[in-house]
């Protein structure tokens, strides 16, 4: 309990020291996509507790694409056509997949959030948790099973969702998010 403490203090503080460009800086919300490129602003408010201290894990078209914090966005340009974002958390399972499409000249909006079904599925192995070493390992194998089962064969699970949001909409969340680096 003592350690649960220190990690959710250390996430708080380390909330606070956040660097980066707000949005309201950076030059993707201010300059014109480029003719032959789209945009992809993908972003994660802090309005949630659940998971607050952990970073959602980014793949555009099965790369690696960075981590995203609460409070935090990310930027990318890609050509036109056919893509494909991920979210999830590396050390849970499940994953979000989102195929898109996308034209040239556009900006669009995704919005990665916590995703409370995997962390309910999770929770029965918290309670079985206990200071001795087998109540540990039991307890985490309990709620790594209960997320697993919850996500097996879905395009959409894991830790985090990743939805599609109007710019009208995204805009006001975006203003004092910080770029993730």
């Amino acid at each position: 309990m003592k350690n649960l403490l220190l990690l959710g203090i250390a996430g708080i503080l380390s909330a606070c020291a956040a660097t980066g460009l707000r949005y309201s800086e950076h030059p993707a919300s201010s300059t014109p996509v480029p003719a032959l490129a789209a945009r992809l602003t993908v972003y994660r408010v802090n309005d949630s507790l659940l998971y607050f201290a952990r970073s959602a894990r980014l793949k555009l078209d099965g790369s690696d694409a960075g981590m995203l914090a609460a409070g935090r966005f990310k930027t990318f340009e890609v050509p036109p056509g056919t893509h494909t974002l991920t979210v999830d958390m590396w050390d849970a399972p499940g994953r979000w997949e989102l195929p898109i499409e996308v034209q040239a000249g556009i900006a669009r909006f995704y919005k990665v959030a916590p995703r409370s079904a995997s962390f309910v599925a999770g929770t029965p192995g918290v309670l079985l948790m206990n200071d001795t070493p087998a109540g540990t390992v039991t307890g985490v194998a309990t709620m790594l099973g209960g997320m697993a089962l919850e996500s097996t064969g879905k395009q959409h699970g894991g830790a985090f969702s990743l939805v599609r949001v109007e710019q009208s909409l995204a805009a006001p969340e975006l203003m004092e998010l910080r770029e993730s680096k």
